[in-house]
This record gives C-alpha cells, sequence and structure tokens, in this order.
C-alpha cells in the first residue's frame, strides 16, 4: 500500500513536471513569436505608406526580411525539436567530403554576416572524407555560425577543421571573437532557451538541435564549447572520419 502511494506521488510530481514545462515552452514560444511578427507588422505598414521615402524602404524591407527569416528558422526549429522528442528525426548517413559541407554552410550564412566581421575558413590540407548526414551537418554547422553572428560584432569568425593525433577523427571548430559565453551558463549552453543573451534575436533552440545532431552523428560528448579559449567562444564537434579515400 505503501509504495503504491509512493508511486501515485512520484506521477504526480513528473505529470506537474511535464505540464510545467509544456506552459514554459508556450510562453517562450509565443514570446519568440511575437517579436518578428511584431516588426513585420509595423514595418510593413511603414513600408507602404506614402510618405516613406525610398531609401528608408529599403531599409525597412531589409528589416522585414530578416524578420521573416526569423520566423521560419523558428518554425524550422520548432518542428526539430518535435522530431527529437518522437525520435522521428531521420539521419542517413553517406561518405562525402568535409571540404564541401564546410563551403555550403558558409555560403548560407554569409549574407548575415556584419560588415565589420570577416568570415573565414581554414580547412586541414588532407582530403578528408565523413561518413555522415550532410543536411544534418550543414544544419549543425549553420547553427554554429548562426550563434557565432549573433553575438560578433567586430573581428573574425572561423570554421576549421584539423585531424587528431589518431587520425581516425577529424576536430571541426567555429571560433569568434564576439561577447563569449558568461560562465554561469556554460554548462547548461545546450539546453533548451538558454538564450546567453536575452536581447538577441534567437529562439534558443539552434544549440541544443546542435547536440541532438552531434549526438547522433558522433556520439555523446562529442560537441562543447572550449572554456579555455577566452577571446569569444569556440564550439568543437568531433566526428569520425577517413583520409585519402575515395567518396562511394
Amino acid at each position: 500500500m505503501l509504495k503504491s502511494k509512493e508511486k501515485l506521488i512520484l506521477e504526480t510530481m513528473r505529470a506537474d513536471e511535464a505540464s510545467h514545462m509544456k506552459s514554459s515552452f508556450i510562453a517562450d514560444m509565443s514570446h519568440e513569436i511575437r517579436t518578428p511578427l511584431n516588426a513585420i507588422a509595423g514595418f510593413s505598414e511603414l513600408l507602404i505608406d506614402e510618405a516613406t521615402e525610398s531609401k528608408e524602404k529599403k531599409e525597412y524591407s531589409a528589416i522585414i526580411q530578416n524578420n521573416t527569416d526569423l520566423m521560419l528558422t523558428l518554425v524550422n526549429d520548432v518542428l526539430d525539436l518535435s522530431k527529437m522528442k518522437t525520435g522521428d528525426m531521420s539521419f542517413n548517413l553517406q561518405k562525402v567530403p568535409l571540404a564541401e559541407c564546410c563551403q555550403k554552410a558558409l555560403d548560407s550564412i554569409r549574407q548575415s554576416v556584419p560588415e565589420e566581421v570577416a568570415l573565414t575558413f581554414n580547412p586541414a590540407p588532407e582530403q578528408i572524407i565523413i561518413k555522415t548526414d550532410a543536411m544534418r551537418l550543414q544544419q549543425l554547422l549553420t547553427n554554429l555560425l548562426a550563434n557565432a553572428i549573433k553575438f560578433t560584432e567586430k573581428g573574425e569568425i572561423n570554421l576549421a577543421y584539423s585531424l587528431e593525433v589518431d587520425r581516425k577523427q577529424v576536430r571541426i571548430t567555429v571560433t569568434d571573437t564576439g561577447t563569449g559565453v558568461p560562465p554561469e551558463i556554460q554548462e547548461e549552453i545546450f539546453k533548451r532557451f538558454k538564450n546567453q543573451d536575452g536581447s538577441r534575436a534567437g529562439t534558443g533552440l539552434g544549440l541544443p538541435i546542435c547536440y541532438y545532431i552531434a549526438e547522433h552523428l558522433s556520439g555523446p560528448g562529442k560537441i562543447f564549447l572550449d572554456t579555455s579559449y577566452t577571446a569569444g567562444a569556440r564550439f568543437v564537434f568531433i566526428h569520425p572520419c577517413e583520409t585519402d579515400v575515395p567518396v562511394i
């Protein structure tokens, strides 16, 4: 009888926690959705105002486009989060050149990089082939690069990779000269909604999605924040690889 009561109490606590998390999630999403929607609605009105000058219309159009992109990212992130929770996120592993995946990720975010920030790429000299899901790896890299863009106003954002000593793994890094990650949230940076700066636009889901993808491509603990780097932020992802082999 006692065990049954303890079990009931435990299940009730879990249900309450799940309900709280659901309510918190809905509240966070409502806030995230309202922010770009308000901007889109407000600047759309200014855009059609006859008193708005041509130069201003270009600025407003850029703001609308930026917030539209943010909305699309939010929707995609929520869909991915749903797939993560149900285990339905699929992975199609094939042998691909790492340099190609990196270049595509760089191209996808290049236009979002601030004028005073240099976007650089330092691949290893060897041809490195990885067995991975190219789309998911590009998603991971794009999320890391987009995160760097949010917190870097000047300096450099660098994507690089190099072989580990055993030559069976490759170390992929995204390094920036931005504001860095405050020590108090470094251990929780891959958790949902741990946006390190509430004033910056973002869903707070990019890094948790990166963590989930990394676990499925390489295993637990293979993506992490390099806390020894203090000139900004550096994220590291370790992926199994092969060198100088043909792509099948």
